[in-house]
Formats: C-alpha cells, structure tokens, sequence
C-alpha cells in the first residue's frame, strides 16, 4: 500500500507504480514497510529514493564495469562490485558508518540464498572487502544484501559463463 501527497494532492492506494522517467527527472520517493506477526509485534522500514537524473546509465557505473557507489547512506554501505558482470570472482566492499553486527548473502532471482560473504561485527568507518566465488553459481542477475537488525543495502551482480 501507499499513501503520501503528491503535487499538494493526498493519495494513497495499493499495489507497483512505475512511470517513464523522460516525463520526471527528479523525483523523491519515500517507502515504510510495516509487518506485523500474530503476537502484533511490529517492524517498519523506511526507504528514501531520491534521483537527480535517470540518464542511460545506471548511478556509479563506470567504464571499465566497475559499479561504485559515493552517497553514504544508512549505518552501512555497499560501494564496490568489482567486476560486474562477472564469469569468476568478483570483489565486493562496504563501509560501516556505525559499529553494527550486519549479514551480507547473495540471492538468487528466486530468493534463495546462495552464499554468505559476510556475518558478523563491524566497527565504524571502517572498509570490508569480501569475495564472492561466482564461477560456483549459474549464469544470471543476483542481489547482494547487506543487512543488520534496522538496515539493509542492496546491490547487483550480474554472473555471465
């Protein structure tokens, strides 16, 4: 579901919204998830989504395939995948910007699982480079997901054979 205001209008609804990026360069979107178990305990998370301009190329790519991410958001933050795509293995930083205990897993299409890089402490301003063995997968699109208890930050990697 969704509920906002848009140009001065309040609307909300339910369901994907999508939109020709020609029509809005810049644009900021704010997401709240919230679950709630049978107990009624619950969690909310919110995602901030804010681009200045949706040219052909995707924020950090760069012309040797590296992807680096600059803006430093949230307690933690993916800033290199390098390279991408890849057919081997492929290099994978964050910073931590609080100390914090994070899991960083790679993930099929399908959800699963299919490697865990990371689990375990971080301390604050510190880098992490961890490698990602892609030669053991299947060609495709795989998310990396850096994650604690209150954050997450999400990247791609694309594997080719």
């Amino acid at each position: 579901t969704y509920s906002g205001n848009v140009d001065g209008m309040q609307v909300s609804g339910s369901g994907d919204f999508a939109f020709e990026h020609d029509c809005c360069p810049q644009y900021e979107i704010e997401r709240t998830w919230t679950a709630v178990d049978c107990s009624g305990n619950e969690v909310s998370f919110t995602q901030n989504i804010n681009f200045a301009d949706l040219g052909t190329n995707e924020p950090g790519d760069v012309p040797d395939g590296t992807t680096q991410l600059v803006e430093a958001k949230g307690d933690f933050q993916i800033t290199r995948v390098s390279p991408n795509p890849t057919s081997g293995e492929t290099t994978v930083e964050f910073v931590a910007h609080t100390n914090n205990t994070v899991a960083m897993v790679v993930y099929d299409l399908s959800g699963r699982a299919v490697a865990t890089l990371f689990d375990g402490q971080i301390k604050k301003d510190e880098t992490y480079t961890m490698k990602f063995d892609a030669s053991r997968v299947e060609s495709g699109l795989y998310t990396i997901r850096l994650s604690s208890l209150n954050s997450a930050d999400y990247e791609k990697v694309s594997v080719g054979k």
